[in-house]
């Protein structure tokens, strides 16, 4: 449950480690928020951006530099005490933090950037120093070209890298592992800069998938069995905005929907997916907005038999308090384990946060620092 419990206060949202859009342009390799900025402390509708995914120096006012938590047991007697720190370089981005338990360094990160502000090399060292992960990228005007990952040993364990077009839309992508090519796409786009088809080939080399992104004017799937297609239809709807609704048929003629939902100014309000080859709800994200704040967001997952799953909701109060509670069931719908989330805000700031157990007992503390 200790591993549970800090995930879930520290990483809620979902990792990806390569987003591309269907427009062909990669953000980053390791996008950490849905919004694409990376380092983004909680809460999510008031972020405090220390850098930018691709090395660009912040611009906020202020500064994220510490952060002390405090963690408690069941009893509620202090467990653990942990440190974090940041430091930045002169533009405004993160070159380090370092976390130390009991004042005792545990492990840091370093940053590197290129002239042009891109995140070019970070490590991961342990207590003592020594470096245990590494990350190398290179960029071109067009975005990232080449990333790499080494262990401890300084053995590459991964690799990818990336050609464009010269509308600088990717192109190709080859995905190494220990060394040797574990699988590449290829990427075609229609003249008018739209995706055709991605093909997808494995080590060996040998086709494994294709994606057509065609439809009839209809908007019915054009049926292939050997290809994955995808077809997207888009409506308007009466209070302004609109809806799109994508639909994949893989080569087994299973379907694969979702559903996103965007308000009158273009902000997305609702992302749902289905079960394969089902209309069942397989988990569903909503958010609402105040002006151009987001003030409400809630995340719903669940079982194949309609019951749910997990459930995450977080809202602000008012400009002083924001919440976030997590509660996760069984298949029969009993509470299997809760964790309530207070936050407390200064001038858009959080400075600090207290999580609960459901019988209100206290699991951590959490005071933010400033410059």
């Amino acid at each position: 449950m200790k591993d549970v419990t800090r995930y879930l206060l520290l990483c809620i949202c979902c990792a990806t480690l390569c987003t591309i859009e269907c427009t062909g342009q990669v953000y980053s390799n390791y996008s950490m928020v849905s919004d694409k900025s990376g380092y983004v402390y909680r809460p999510s509708f008031n972020p405090q951006i220390l850098s930018n995914l691709d090395g660009s120096a912040n611009t906020s006012q202020f500064a994220f530099i510490g952060e002390n938590k405090t963690f408690y047991n069941k009893k509620g007697k202090v467990k653990e005490q942990w440190t974090t720190n940041y430091s930045f370089n002169d533009g405004g981005s993160l070159v380090r933090y370092a976390s130390y338990l009991e004042d005792k360094l545990v492990r840091s990160w370093n940053y590197f950037y290129s002239d042009s502000g891109e995140i070019i090399r970070h490590e991961k060292l342990d207590g003592k120093g020594r470096v245990n992960e590494l990350v190398e990228q290179e960029f071109s005007t067009h975005g990232i070209t080449s990333y790499r990952s080494y262990n401890k040993k300084q053995k590459e364990v991964r690799r990818n890298d990336y050609a464009y077009n010269l509308s600088g839309q990717l192109k190709e992508q080859r995905n190494y592992k220990n060394g040797k090519v574990s699988s590449w796409m290829i990427h075609e786009y229609y003249e008018n800069g739209e995706k055709q088809s991605t093909t997808y080939y494995n080590k060996r080399g040998k086709l494994k998938d294709v994606w057509e992104y065609s439809c009839d004017p209809r908007g019915v799937e054009v049926k292939k069995s050997d290809t994955n297609t995808v077809c997207v239809s888009k409506e308007s709807l009466e209070n302004g905005g609109r809806m799109e609704v994508w639909v994949t048929t893989t080569t087994k003629g299973e379907k694969v929907k979702r559903i996103l939902r965007y308000d009158h100014n273009d902000r997305i309000v609702k992302i749902q997916h289905f079960y394969r080859g089902s209309d069942q709800l397989q988990s569903e994200m909503a958010y609402a907005y105040e002006q151009d704040e987001k003030v409400f967001y809630e995340y719903r997952s669940y079982f194949s038999n309609g019951q749910l799953k997990y459930q995450t909701t977080e809202k602000m109060t008012d400009d002083k308090q924001s919440s976030l509670d997590y509660n996760a069931y069984n298949k029969r719908g009993k509470l299997k384990y809760g964790l309530k989330t207070d936050y407390v805000i200064n001038d858009k700031l959080v400075v600090s946060k207290t999580s609960y157990r459901l019988n209100g007992t206290k699991i951590l503390d959490s005071v933010y620092t400033y410059h």
